[in-house]
């Protein structure tokens, strides 16, 4: 089966967060989005498989807010 690949996300943040042994750092831009984000609802979907589907490494987008300087929400 074919990935399907959100629309939404560039080529250069996909390749902050998809399976890769070297992501790329996350761009102005996509730090920019992700300050806005609802942050827990990401890590409500670290386990599922949905995110994969898109494409996105769960493990690397939850490490995402950090190197945007932003906190990770508890538990997630």
């Amino acid at each position: 089966m074919r990935k399907q690949r959100s629309p939404l996300i560039t080529t250069r943040q996909r390749s902050a967060i998809s399976d890769s042994s070297k992501p790329a750092a996350p761009s102005p831009e996509c730090c920019k989005a992700l300050a806005k984000a609802d942050l827990r609802c990401l890590c409500s979907y670290k386990n599922s498989p949905l995110l994969r589907t898109l494409g996105i490494d769960p493990e690397l987008a939850v490490k995402l807010p950090p190197k945007c300087n932003l906190k990770t929400p508890a538990n997630c």
